[in-house]
């Protein structure tokens, strides 16, 4: 840890992130030593563990809260119900006297005994399941932090996190619970219609935890694939990862919109997505500059000013649905508090996994490359290429002759 203290080290951690910019970013004296002595010696790559330092520091640190806030806000589905329909029946005969009290906690324990306490503790397991998961992952992010200097060892705690943060929501996912549950007490109308509420309650519940995850992995790929760019900017692969991405990003955005859109309309809720659909098109539409190999001076002209007018969408549209969430009745400050933190967590450790198997992939690509265009394969394949462009296929945009046609 360096001597100017932890607040400077934290400082410095989200500058490098907020800017994610190779071109300008400085590694310390102090830095420099320790990457020396663990043979990373090559400018580039001493930048590129600093700013992977900066990620992991503010990523472990994101993960460790993202726990604290899981433990914190955890309630127990048996509580969940009580909670939601003492406030059901407060709202709606106003305050309770004893006896109202009493007939709602009656009519609580019946239900409580219809669905099975056996059952709900099934549901409660998974919320502890993917909370020790996230427990786990912290550990290793710290981990991955902590050696942030042995290249290898750091780059393999990153991998297990990753691995273990997004693989166990999915594997729940794909877990039938509701065939461990048991439902003997119940008569045949009544177990079908109480496995379907616990089945689609149970649903909704994983739907959350999988779908933060899921959409953290496309602007995480896309800030990467652009931070690598500013690092190696002859390489026109990081551009093709921001072009494949750029449209696909939007299609899971809005589906992971649409059940809160449809149950609430707001429109703040509205305008925010649309913000946050244009942001991954602004690559897009400057697509033809972004694919292609860059010098260093074009990294703050080309690259930047894409980068930035992105940003500018991903804010906006983030303020506004961070308060359209808030005007939620059933969004409590529980709920938002564990959503920003997953959010948080996720998206910092999918950019440091995402950007370390990017790196590896360009180096792949660029060492193919030089064998591809020394083997007899070019010939044929620009035979075929020449077919394809003279009908079109190739073109990235139509042209006016084309659209004439």
């Amino acid at each position: 840890m360096e001597t100017d203290g932890i607040g400077e080290l934290v400082k410095r951690s989200l500058r490098r992130v907020s800017k994610s910019n190779f071109q300008h970013l400085e590694v310390l004296p102090s830095e420099q030593e320790l990457l020396s002595e663990r043979g990373v010696k090559d400018e580039f790559a001493q930048r590129y563990a600093a700013w992977r330092r900066a990620i992991l520091l503010l990523g472990a640190a994101a993960m460790v809260f993202w726990f604290v806030v899981e433990i914190a806000t955890f309630e127990s589905t048996e509580d969940r119900l009580r909670r939601t329909t003492l406030e059901s029946a407060e709202k709606q005969h106003g305050s309770l006297d004893m006896f109202q009290q009493q007939m709602v906690e009656q009519q609580l324990d019946q239900q409580v005994r219809m669905l099975g306490e056996d059952n709900l503790g099934i549901m409660d397991g998974v919320s502890w399941i993917v909370t020790f998961a996230i427990l786990v992952g912290a550990v290793f992010m710290v981990l991955a932090a902590r050696s942030w200097a042995d290249v290898r060892k750091s780059r393999r705690w990153a991998r297990y996190a990753f691995f273990v943060v997004f693989l166990t929501p999915f594997a729940i996912a794909a877990i039938p619970f509701t065939a461990f549950m048991d439902f003997s007490h119940l008569g045949a109308n009544e177990t079908s219609m109480v496995t379907m509420l616990l089945g689609s309650t149970l649903g909704g519940k994983i739907f959350l935890l999988v779908a933060p995850r899921a959409l953290t992995l496309f602007p995480a790929s896309i800030r990467s694939s652009m931070t690598l760019k500013t690092m190696i900017p002859e390489s026109p692969l990081p551009g093709w990862v921001t072009a494949l991405f750029a449209p696909t990003y939007p299609g899971f955005l809005i589906l992971g919109v649409a059940l809160v859109n449809q149950m609430q309309g707001d429109y703040k809720l509205l305008l925010g997505l649309i913000c946050l659909v244009i942001a991954p098109l602004v690559y897009l539409r400057r697509g033809r500059e972004i694919l292609r190999p860059h010098t260093t001076d074009e990294v703050d002209t080309i690259v930047a000013s894409a980068r930035k007018q992105a940003l500018v969408f991903n804010l906006i549209g983030g303020a506004l649905i961070g308060m359209a969430v808030l005007d939620l009745e059933f969004f409590s400050a529980g709920d938002a508090a564990r959503f920003a933190a997953s959010f948080g967590g996720n998206f910092l450790l999918v950019t440091v996994f995402a950007s370390d198997l990017m790196l590896a992939l360009m180096y792949i690509s660029h060492r193919q490359s030089d064998e591809y265009s020394e083997s007899d394969f070019l010939k044929e394949a620009s035979r075929k290429f020449a077919g394809l462009t003279e009908c079109g296929f190739t073109d990235l945009q139509v042209s006016d002759a084309a659209k004439s046609d």
